[in-house]
């Protein structure tokens, strides 16, 4: 297709007409460019190129006359007049008609330029803000006898999808996204947006906004803000203090004027919450792995990581970035890792990558057995709690802490926007670790800063956290009932040894539309979970139950369940992770 592209762009240059429509012409008189497409409004200033490239080339097609004239001279030694008379004008009517063709060849390469490649020139690198701000649409074949569509005098300056769908011969783009869609419907997995109110005091409850512009109440079963702190009265006091302070934005990067106080006392917290050095602070704990892992594998020559095969898709995009060696081992098998580490030269460098809390069966990893076999072997470990910050542990640091094993752990990842309730990822770990990834690290150096409000809101939800044992209590014994009732109402729960509790399903329509089915007749908001991120026959519901939840609320979700299951006619669901 590229090169039908190619083709089709430079005959239309060629011809001296619009790079975009094909119709409308490119020059007033002869060859000073139109400010714009009579036909369909293309802006054709930005791509003007300069003349100098247009007569250099206009010279080069000349070479031939020239060298006539020069063998003509040598042969003949005419007269002066003779070449006045003959020579020059050879030579002007073989430049004159090429002027214009190529000139609107040259002109059409900025368009052709945004279908992918970097444009030349003055649309290098250092321009793609203002080179971004241009972008038009692709190219239409003009069609005889009919005129390309008209558009406002800001056409050529954005993409809309009446624009994919215009009448005439154009490149398939818009098929290619609606065929991408469509097949997403089909297979059940196209994902809608529940658009929801979560006003403060009244969790779990909140009012969803319906699509027909009603507003309903309903009871969110599937936060991720486990233990409320969203709401919490010391997070938002903390924020609102800090936003009067500091203003909104950080202002930069952390390397250039975005490092806030609030930034560097977060830091600080994080790494003593879990024992570490030093600790590093992301814009999100996608973020944080996607950056660590990736650094990891470059800075360490010849290295390989070896990855839990249930690990997160932003621990497998860091590890696939690294550019470094893989190795994937079934999920929490300890002795199928000892073999792996074993078939590696012991003087080759290894990292162990694996999670403590899986977000989607609830199960928890063998972090002690793990750390035996990656320190019998040489190897780094790099645990993402994620899933367990603030959740476990005397103070709130996960798993590692709550099994007393955090000081074998290399480096901690995890975030601040799920029990802690705002926003925000880390890595914790040895302080030249951590300056490594600090230094080397493009998802942290070249992106803003955490606003200073969510770090102020963040430090206050961990250290509330660190001090309290209330909410964490009173989630677990939450999941505990709630387990039990899903239980004994005969529903395919899990047998999860953390606070999510994933019901079966095994289809994707079905999913969907128990899900629906919830919502739309029981107020209950239980968002289905299908591929990709769970396998294909893995679809569920993942119910995180919080302090907040109470057992009317429980017993609210487990009837409708129930009902949902018995309408629907909802069967057996293999219950194997």
């Amino acid at each position: 297709m590229q090169r039908t592209t190619d083709q089709l762009m430079l005959s239309v240059g060629l011809r001296c007409r619009c790079p975009r429509c094909g119709e409308g012409r490119l020059f007033n008189g002869f060859i000073t460019l139109k400010p714009r497409c009579e036909a369909c409004g293309l802006d054709y200033s930005f791509a003007d190129p300069a003349d100098g490239p247009a007569f250099f080339i206009m010279m080069t097609m000349a070479f031939p006359v020239t060298a006539f004239g020069i063998w003509f001279e040598l042969a003949y030694e005419p007269p002066v007049w003779v070449h006045a008379v003959v020579t020059l004008p050879l030579l002007l009517l073989a430049c004159v008609p090429v002027i214009r063709p190529l000139k609107g060849a040259l002109h059409r390469q900025p368009v052709h330029q945004q279908g992918g490649r970097r444009p030349p020139g003055d649309f290098g690198s250092t321009q793609h803000e203002s080179y971004d701000r241009r972008l038009t649409l692709p190219l239409h074949r003009a069609v005889p006898g009919r005129r390309a569509p008209a558009a406002s005098p800001d056409a050529g300056l954005a993409m809309t999808s009446s624009d994919l769908t215009r009448t005439g011969t154009m490149l398939p783009y818009s098929d290619v996204f609606e065929a991408s869609v469509r097949k997403l419907r089909e297979d059940g997995c196209y994902r809608t947006f529940i658009e929801l109110e979560r006003n403060v005091g009244t969790s779990p409850a909140a009012i969803w906004r319906h699509p027909d512009g009603s507003r309903r109440p309903v009871t969110v079963w599937c936060s991720n803000d486990y233990l409320g702190m969203g709401h919490s009265p010391q997070v938002i006091n903390a924020m609102h203090a800090a936003l009067d302070r500091y203003g909104a934005g950080a202002g930069g990067t952390r390397n250039i004027s975005g490092t806030a106080h609030e930034h560097v006392l977060l830091d600080h917290d994080l790494a003593d919450l879990h024992g570490k050095e030093a600790a590093l602070l992301f814009t999100s704990g996608y973020v944080s792995n996607l950056a660590a892992l990736s650094v990891l594998g470059q800075v360490l020559p010849d290295s390989v990581i070896l990855s839990d095969a249930g690990n997160h898709n932003s621990m497998i995009e860091g590890i696939r970035r690294s550019g470094g060696a893989k190795a994937i081992f079934p999920h929490n098998d300890v002795a199928a890792l000892d073999r792996l580490l074993a078939q590696f030269d012991p003087e080759r460098p290894k990292i162990v990558a694996f999670e403590s809390v899986y977000s989607m069966d609830g199960d928890v990893a063998p972090i002690a057995e793990i750390c035996d076999v990656a320190e019998r072997h040489g190897a780094l470990t790099y645990l993402d709690e994620v899933h367990a910050v603030g959740m476990y542990g005397p103070h709130g640091a996960g798993i590692a802490e709550r099994e007393g094993v955090a000081h074998r752990v290399t480096l901690i990842e995890a975030t601040l926007g799920k029990a802690f309730g705002v926003m925000g990822g880390y890595v914790a770990g040895p302080s030249t670790v951590v300056d490594v990834i600090r230094s080397h690290a493009a998802g942290f150096i070249f992106t803003t800063s955490l606003c200073p409000h969510l770090a102020a809101g963040a430090r206050a939800a961990v250290r509330h956290l660190r001090d309290s044992q209330a909410e964490r209590a009173t989630q677990q014994r939450a999941a505990a009932i709630l387990m039990a009732m899903l239980r004994k109402a005969g529903l395919p729960v899990l047998p999860s040894q953390s606070h999510i509790l994933p019901v079966m399903v095994g289809d994707a329509h079905l999913c969907r539309r128990i899900s629906e089915e919830l919502l739309e007749r029981h107020g209950i908001y239980v968002q289905p979970i299908n591929y990709p991120t769970v396998p294909r026959g893995g679809e569920r519901l993942r119910i995180t139950p919080t302090p907040l939840h109470t057992e009317e609320h429980m017993r609210a979700l487990v009837g409708a369940l129930v009902e949902v299951r018995s309408r629907l006619g909802w069967g057996e669901v293999s219950l194997a992770a």
